[in-house]
């Protein structure tokens, strides 16, 4: 049952950063990219992902660093190729359209 719940949690916690993601893309990122001079049209869902994704592995790797919080999804989550993948996709797709110049 105790997995159970940590599977559940980490659910929650990518539904509240895919929330966050959008937000920050809204808010933030179109603000950045605009005043960059890039259109703020295009493929914005990927960047939206992008940016949750990358929020949600900089939360998972500062609560096992800096707070030394960890479970044993948290510890798994982190050995795991995918994560690390997931985490250069979201820094790609993020700050790729400052270096293309638009977002695509």
């Amino acid at each position: 049952m105790k997995t159970g719940r940590l599977y559940l949690q980490t659910f929650l916690e990518l539904f509240i950063f895919i929330v966050i993601g959008f937000f920050f893309t809204q808010y933030v990122l179109r603000f950045a990219y605009e005043r960059a001079g890039i259109a703020y049209n295009g493929n914005i869902g990927v960047v939206c992902l992008g940016a949750a994704f990358l929020l949600l592995c900089t939360y998972t790797i500062l609560r096992i660093v800096i707070v030394k919080k960890t479970t044993p999804l948290l510890a798994a989550r982190m050995r795991s190729l995918t994560f690390w993948l997931v985490y250069i996709f979201g820094i790609y797709s993020v700050l790729s359209p400052f270096v293309r110049g638009a977002i695509s």
